[in-house]
Protein backbone atom coordinates (compact mmCIF):
# COMPACT_ATOMS: atom_id res chain seq x y z
CA UNK A 1 0.00 0.00 0.00
CA UNK A 2 1.35 3.41 -0.95
CA UNK A 3 1.87 5.89 1.89
CA UNK A 4 -0.39 8.92 2.14
CA UNK A 5 2.50 11.21 3.02
CA UNK A 6 6.10 11.43 1.87
CA UNK A 7 8.35 13.42 4.21
CA UNK A 8 11.44 14.61 2.34
CA UNK A 9 14.40 15.88 4.38
CA UNK A 10 17.45 17.25 2.54
CA UNK A 11 20.64 16.77 4.55
CA UNK A 12 23.89 18.58 3.83
CA UNK A 13 27.43 17.28 4.42
CA UNK A 14 28.25 16.90 8.09
CA UNK A 15 24.70 17.73 9.18
CA UNK A 16 23.59 15.53 12.06
CA UNK A 17 20.36 17.39 12.89
CA UNK A 18 18.22 14.72 11.18
CA UNK A 19 18.97 12.31 14.04
CA UNK A 20 16.85 14.41 16.40
CA UNK A 21 14.15 15.18 13.83
CA UNK A 22 13.16 11.71 12.63
CA UNK A 23 11.99 10.34 16.03
CA UNK A 24 9.60 13.31 16.30
CA UNK A 25 7.88 12.06 13.12
CA UNK A 26 7.06 8.66 14.65
CA UNK A 27 3.33 9.47 15.17
CA UNK A 28 2.99 9.73 11.38
CA UNK A 29 4.78 6.45 10.68
CA UNK A 30 1.66 4.40 9.84
CA UNK A 31 0.68 6.71 6.97
CA UNK A 32 4.01 7.99 5.78
CA UNK A 33 7.46 7.34 4.44
CA UNK A 34 10.49 9.37 5.48
CA UNK A 35 13.14 10.03 2.87
CA UNK A 36 16.46 11.46 4.00
CA UNK A 37 17.96 12.85 0.81
CA UNK A 38 21.63 13.35 1.61
CA UNK A 39 24.74 14.08 -0.41
CA UNK A 40 26.61 11.37 1.52
CA UNK A 41 26.29 7.65 2.09
CA UNK A 42 24.40 6.38 5.15
CA UNK A 43 26.46 6.80 8.34
CA UNK A 44 28.14 3.69 9.70
CA UNK A 45 26.94 4.62 13.19
CA UNK A 46 23.36 5.34 12.15
CA UNK A 47 20.46 4.82 14.58
CA UNK A 48 18.92 1.36 14.76
CA UNK A 49 15.71 2.58 13.12
CA UNK A 50 17.64 3.53 9.98
CA UNK A 51 18.41 -0.06 8.98
CA UNK A 52 15.52 -1.87 10.68
CA UNK A 53 13.49 -4.04 8.25
CA UNK A 54 10.13 -2.45 7.56
CA UNK A 55 11.26 0.95 8.78
CA UNK A 56 9.52 3.88 7.05
CA UNK A 57 12.87 5.70 6.95
CA UNK A 58 14.87 5.53 3.72
CA UNK A 59 18.32 7.01 3.15
CA UNK A 60 18.85 8.34 -0.37
CA UNK A 61 22.29 9.30 -1.65
CA UNK A 62 21.83 12.31 -3.90
CA UNK A 63 23.97 14.86 -5.66
CA UNK A 64 24.83 17.88 -3.49
CA UNK A 65 22.80 21.12 -3.28
CA UNK A 66 19.41 21.29 -1.67
CA UNK A 67 17.44 21.72 -4.91
CA UNK A 68 18.87 18.46 -6.28
CA UNK A 69 18.33 16.66 -2.98
CA UNK A 70 14.72 17.80 -2.74
CA UNK A 71 14.03 16.85 -6.35
CA UNK A 72 15.58 13.41 -5.93
CA UNK A 73 13.68 12.73 -2.73
CA UNK A 74 10.39 13.79 -4.30
CA UNK A 75 11.03 11.72 -7.43
CA UNK A 76 11.71 8.63 -5.30
CA UNK A 77 8.68 9.16 -3.07
CA UNK A 78 5.24 7.58 -3.42
CA UNK A 79 2.89 9.58 -1.22
CA UNK A 80 0.03 11.69 -2.51
CA UNK A 81 1.06 14.47 -0.13
CA UNK A 82 4.55 15.88 0.34
CA UNK A 83 6.00 17.42 3.50
CA UNK A 84 9.31 19.15 2.82
CA UNK A 85 11.23 19.59 6.07
CA UNK A 86 14.62 21.03 6.95
CA UNK A 87 16.75 18.79 9.17
CA UNK A 88 16.75 21.55 11.81
CA UNK A 89 12.95 21.45 12.10
CA UNK A 90 11.47 20.25 15.39
CA UNK A 91 7.72 19.64 14.92
CA UNK A 92 5.74 19.30 18.15
CA UNK A 93 2.48 17.45 18.81
CA UNK A 94 0.36 20.38 17.57
CA UNK A 95 2.19 20.47 14.24
CA UNK A 96 1.89 16.69 13.85
CA UNK A 97 -1.85 16.95 14.57
CA UNK A 98 -2.20 19.71 11.96
CA UNK A 99 -0.48 17.52 9.37
CA UNK A 100 -2.72 14.56 10.24
CA UNK A 101 -5.81 16.72 9.83
CA UNK A 102 -4.74 17.93 6.40
CA UNK A 103 -3.94 14.41 5.23
CA UNK A 104 -7.68 13.74 5.45
CA UNK A 105 -8.38 16.50 2.94
CA UNK A 106 -8.40 15.62 -0.74
CA UNK A 107 -7.98 19.10 -2.24
CA UNK A 108 -4.83 20.10 -4.06
CA UNK A 109 -3.54 22.65 -1.56
CA UNK A 110 -0.27 24.03 -0.27
CA UNK A 111 0.27 24.83 3.40
CA UNK A 112 3.10 26.32 5.42
CA UNK A 113 3.64 26.78 9.15
CA UNK A 114 4.43 29.81 11.25
CA UNK A 115 8.13 29.94 12.14
CA UNK A 116 9.66 29.90 15.61
CA UNK A 117 13.20 29.29 16.85
CA UNK A 118 14.23 27.10 19.78
CA UNK A 119 17.39 25.82 21.37
CA UNK A 120 18.66 22.61 19.82
CA UNK A 121 20.37 19.61 21.40
CA UNK A 122 23.69 21.47 21.29
CA UNK A 123 22.19 24.32 23.30
CA UNK A 124 22.46 27.04 20.65
CA UNK A 125 20.55 29.99 22.15
CA UNK A 126 17.58 31.62 20.46
CA UNK A 127 18.40 35.22 21.45
CA UNK A 128 17.46 37.86 18.88
CA UNK A 129 16.60 35.15 16.32
CA UNK A 130 13.07 35.57 17.68
CA UNK A 131 12.99 38.84 15.74
CA UNK A 132 13.83 36.94 12.55
CA UNK A 133 10.92 34.58 13.15
CA UNK A 134 8.60 37.56 13.65
CA UNK A 135 9.90 39.09 10.42
CA UNK A 136 9.43 35.84 8.47
CA UNK A 137 5.85 35.48 9.69
CA UNK A 138 5.11 39.10 8.86
CA UNK A 139 6.61 38.66 5.38
CA UNK A 140 4.33 35.68 4.79
CA UNK A 141 1.20 37.45 5.97
CA UNK A 142 1.88 40.49 3.76
CA UNK A 143 3.58 39.04 0.70
CA UNK A 144 2.75 35.31 0.84
CA UNK A 145 6.41 34.28 0.57
CA UNK A 146 7.06 31.31 2.86
CA UNK A 147 10.57 29.85 2.78
CA UNK A 148 11.49 26.18 2.99
CA UNK A 149 12.18 26.22 6.73
CA UNK A 150 8.44 26.73 7.27
CA UNK A 151 7.67 23.13 6.38
CA UNK A 152 5.79 23.10 3.10
CA UNK A 153 2.94 20.59 3.05
CA UNK A 154 1.39 20.18 -0.39
CA UNK A 155 -0.24 17.71 -2.72
CA UNK A 156 1.90 15.93 -5.27
CA UNK A 157 -0.50 16.96 -8.02
CA UNK A 158 0.00 20.62 -7.18
CA UNK A 159 3.78 20.22 -6.98
CA UNK A 160 3.84 18.55 -10.38
CA UNK A 161 1.90 21.47 -11.86
CA UNK A 162 4.66 23.87 -10.84
CA UNK A 163 7.55 21.47 -11.48
CA UNK A 164 10.79 20.50 -9.80
CA UNK A 165 13.05 22.93 -7.98
CA UNK A 166 15.43 24.82 -10.26
CA UNK A 167 18.85 23.21 -9.77
CA UNK A 168 20.67 26.22 -11.23
CA UNK A 169 20.07 28.00 -7.93
CA UNK A 170 22.75 27.30 -5.32
CA UNK A 171 20.41 28.79 -2.70
CA UNK A 172 16.97 30.33 -2.82
CA UNK A 173 15.40 27.47 -4.75
CA UNK A 174 12.38 27.74 -2.44
CA UNK A 175 11.84 31.42 -3.23
CA UNK A 176 12.13 30.80 -6.97
CA UNK A 177 9.56 28.00 -6.67
CA UNK A 178 7.12 30.28 -4.81
CA UNK A 179 7.34 32.92 -7.53
CA UNK A 180 6.94 30.27 -10.23
CA UNK A 181 3.87 28.91 -8.46
CA UNK A 182 2.28 32.35 -8.73
CA UNK A 183 2.43 32.06 -12.51
CA UNK A 184 0.13 29.05 -12.11
CA UNK A 185 -2.12 31.04 -9.77
CA UNK A 186 -1.10 28.79 -6.87
CA UNK A 187 -0.90 30.46 -3.45
CA UNK A 188 0.23 29.02 -0.12
CA UNK A 189 -2.08 28.85 2.89
CA UNK A 190 -0.86 29.50 6.44
CA UNK A 191 -1.24 27.06 9.31
CA UNK A 192 -1.34 28.83 12.67
CA UNK A 193 0.72 26.21 14.50
CA UNK A 194 4.38 27.15 14.90
CA UNK A 195 7.04 24.91 13.41
CA UNK A 196 10.09 25.21 15.63
CA UNK A 197 13.55 25.14 14.16
CA UNK A 198 17.05 25.40 15.60
CA UNK A 199 18.75 28.78 15.91
CA UNK A 200 22.04 27.05 15.09
CA UNK A 201 22.91 29.18 12.04
CA UNK A 202 22.51 32.40 13.98
CA UNK A 203 24.56 31.10 16.91
CA UNK A 204 27.37 29.76 14.74
CA UNK A 205 27.73 32.70 12.34
CA UNK A 206 26.50 35.58 14.46
CA UNK A 207 23.00 37.03 14.55
CA UNK A 208 23.71 40.38 12.85
CA UNK A 209 25.93 38.91 10.15
CA UNK A 210 23.45 36.12 9.37
CA UNK A 211 20.46 38.48 9.37
CA UNK A 212 22.09 41.00 7.04
CA UNK A 213 23.23 38.23 4.71
CA UNK A 214 19.72 36.75 4.58
CA UNK A 215 18.19 40.12 3.80
CA UNK A 216 20.70 40.83 1.05
CA UNK A 217 20.37 37.37 -0.46
CA UNK A 218 16.56 37.52 -0.34
CA UNK A 219 16.41 40.83 -2.21
CA UNK A 220 18.97 39.61 -4.74
CA UNK A 221 17.14 36.34 -5.32
CA UNK A 222 13.73 37.99 -5.69
CA UNK A 223 15.14 40.27 -8.38
CA UNK A 224 16.90 37.39 -10.14
CA UNK A 225 13.81 35.18 -10.06
CA UNK A 226 11.60 37.95 -11.43
CA UNK A 227 14.06 38.63 -14.26
CA UNK A 228 14.16 34.94 -15.06
CA UNK A 229 10.39 34.62 -15.09
CA UNK A 230 9.94 37.70 -17.27
CA UNK A 231 12.39 36.22 -19.78
CA UNK A 232 10.24 33.08 -19.98
CA UNK A 233 7.04 34.96 -20.85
Amino acid sequence: MKPKLSIVIPVGPGDEAWRALVPLLHPLADDSEILISACTNPPADGPAWLDRPGSPVNWLSSEPRRARQLNYGIQQSQGGMLWLLHADSRPDAKVIEAVTTRLKQSEDRWFYFALAFVKDHAGHPVGPARLNAMGANLRCSIFGLPFGDQGWLLSRTLFDRVGLFDTSWSRGEDLEWVLRARRHDIRPEPVRQRLHTSARRYAEHGWLRTTLDHQYQTIRMIRAARRQHRALK
